[in-house]
């Protein structure tokens, strides 16, 4: 049994104690037996906890002591050379899709080094409790960075820098917000390849290809299966370059080639035997000096691309390049001239002939147009009347390329 025991002394030595909460200590110790003679070890065993359940509320004053009974542990004082190690709970929430779980590690420190490389590798500031059913309404929030403050078997969050609440709810509002603009193109994809085959459907297991040995190789946001094609998604938030599209393509291409692959047999790969796997692919932002770039990347590598029409999800381009128009340029001269006449305050009755334009416009304005019968075989039109009708022949040069262009 110790003999050489002195609380009082103990506490007088304390220089970061005034003298109000040396003598508080004291009062609240003793009345817990620990200024007995054989209460030396129970006394340098005490953590925060004990402190704070014998009634020494603040907490600057249980730091001291805690501090102290560390030091005097370390230099032999107590009843072992150092710090006993702790093992608490550490519990931190694992965002998943759909999902989110909260993970408990157990941790044990043996040192208060240990504690500081958790803290360091973690990029955490601290500890703070979990509460539980026996906590107070409104009980302060205590950072806890010392081994000595831990209680064996606590349940512990890590604290971050910044950290509140709504860091975890923005996390989780990003993810499901993800989540939805996926499976909301994926079913546009997918009513838009039902109109030329019915049998189309979603296949969400298909979205990760593993190989043979579990692993992930391949992933889409959507992979529609149909009776002889399958349509493989991918969507981005913004359209940075050309190699966005590129991989989509090279992906697709990948996955038909596995698909044949006899050391893909067993593998989800095999699903895709025997059908044309269709790359498709959307942004939501497409700045409008990269929307030229997007187009012909698509058009070049056969990637069929998707964007909102301010309805709706639709198909934006085809995945083959536009077909120059097969009319003669002097026939769309007539379409373009029909066209003009026919929005003139001078209306004529649509007829096909020029025969028809002469009636038409000498009945309806009192003028005369001289109109050759051979316009639609290549003639010319004497225009002696109107001047807007001059205006039209001299646009001609500035339509004509755009509707060629375009296959009007």
């Amino acid at each position: 049994m110790a003999t050489n025991w002195d609380l009082r002394a103990f506490l007088d030595g304390q220089k970061d104690l005034n003298e109000a909460e040396k003598k508080l200590c004291y009062q609240l110790l003793d009345e817990q037996g620990f200024s007995a003679a054989d209460k030396k070890n129970a006394f340098f065993n005490l953590n925060n906890a004990d402190l704070k359940d014998a009634g020494i509320k603040q907490i600057s004053t249980r730091k001291v002591l805690l501090l102290a009974i560390e030091g005097a542990a370390a230099g032999g004082l107590g009843s072992a050379a150092g710090p006993v190690p702790k093992t608490v709970a550490v519990v931190h929430v694992v965002v998943t899709p759909g999902e989110d779980k909260e993970v408990v590690d157990k941790v044990t420190f043996k040192n208060q080094a240990s504690v500081k490389e958790f803290l360091r590798g973690a990029n955490t500031l601290g500890f703070v409790r979990v509460p539980d059913d026996q906590a107070e309404e409104g009980e302060e929030t205590v950072l806890i960075r010392d081994i000595s403050d831990l209680v064996e078997g606590q349940h512990y969050h890590m604290r971050f820098e910044g950290q509140s609440h709504s860091l975890t709810s923005i996390r989780q509002e990003l993810m499901h917000l993800g989540q939805g603009r996926e499976d909301e193109t994926g079913q546009a994809v997918l009513l838009d390849a039902q109109r030329q085959d019915k049998t189309c459907v979603l296949d969400p297991s298909l979205r990760v290809l593993q190989n043979s040995k579990g692993q992930a190789e391949v992933e889409f946001d959507a992979v529609i299966m149909c009776e002889s094609q399958a349509i493989v998604l991918e969507l981005k938030t913004n359209y940075t370059g050309a190699n966005m599209v590129t991989e989509s393509a090279t992906k697709a291409q990948l996955v038909a080639q596995k698909s044949s692959d006899v050391v893909y047999a067993g593998t989800q790969y095999k699903q895709f035997s025997g059908k044309k796997v269709v790359p498709a692919f959307m942004a939501e932002c497409v700045a409008a000096p990269r929307e030229a770039n997007l187009l012909h990347t698509s058009q070049t590598h056969g990637v069929k691309l998707y964007r909102r029409n301010g309805k709706s999800i639709s198909p934006w381009a085809s995945m083959t390049p536009l077909k120059r128009a097969a009319a003669r340029p002097v026939a769309l001269r007539w379409v373009v001239l029909h066209s003009f006449w026919d929005g003139g305050s001078c209306e004529g009755s649509g007829g096909d002939s020029a025969d028809d334009y002469n009636t038409d416009y000498n009945n309806d304005c009192g003028a005369s147009a001289d109109v050759s019968a051979a316009v639609g075989g290549g003639g010319t039109i004497e225009l002696d009347a109107w001047a807007r009708l001059g205006i039209m022949v001299e646009l001609w040069d500035t339509l004509v390329p755009e509707a060629v262009h375009w296959g009007w």
